[in-house]
């Protein structure tokens, strides 16, 4: 089968993660290590998958980001990719067609690492991680 490649991100672009906006952690998956982030004003845990990394975004308060996607009942909330040059990715994800929501910021359940939010007209939203 010829599958083409599409290449958002840049060559060194690995995938990280599924995130799946839930309406509470703790009824979902009680045991599970609870990140809160007031930058990003949600909390976050983790959970693998078969080899595949899950994480379970909760809103903090009414202006969380992902309040809309609660409503909607979309629980896919983002794909999520590791990069090596956050800005360098942005820039060709722009010229992809995709457009900047959120400018780089630090995510506590990475360590403060940098985060970047880009959003595709079919295919939805990506958070890119800085590595």
């Amino acid at each position: 089968m010829n599958i083409p490649r599409v290449n958002f991100f840049g060559s060194d672009a690995h995938f990280h993660h599924i995130g799946y906006a839930v309406r509470s952690i703790t009824e979902l998956a009680p045991d599970l290590q609870i990140f809160e982030d007031p930058i990003q004003g949600v909390r976050v845990a983790f959970e693998e998958l078969h080899g595949i990394l899950l994480e379970f975004v909760e809103p903090i308060g009414m202006n969380s980001p992902i309040n809309k996607y609660l409503e909607t009942r979309h629980s896919v909330y983002h794909t999520c990719f590791e990069v090596e040059d956050l800005q360098n990715a942005i820039d060709l994800a722009r010229g992809e067609g995709l457009l900047l929501l959120r400018r780089p910021k630090p995510a506590v359940a990475f360590d403060g690492r940098n985060i970047a939010w880009v959003t595709h007209p079919h295919l939805g939203l990506f958070e890119l991680l800085q590595r």
